[in-house]
């Protein structure tokens, strides 16, 4: 990876996260610093994994 990406609306960053991918293995964690949560997907699959994050997120972060 070449560094650390973060999310700032608002000026305040409110997470960080790293991602990557090659032929046959994709990564995303985040950190969520308000909630001191994160999430970590690993898959061994050429599709994007980012949906399978967003998806996850949008649960843990629902208010349900």
């Amino acid at each position: 990876g070449y560094g650390v990406w973060m999310i700032k609306p608002d000026d305040a960053v409110a997470a960080y996260y790293v991602e990557g991918w090659d032929p046959g293995v994709a990564f995303i964690s985040t950190f969520y610093r308000a909630r001191e949560a994160s999430i970590t997907i690993i898959g061994n699959t050429n599709r994007p994994i980012r949906p399978v994050h967003d998806g996850i997120e949008g649960v843990l972060f629902s208010g349900r």
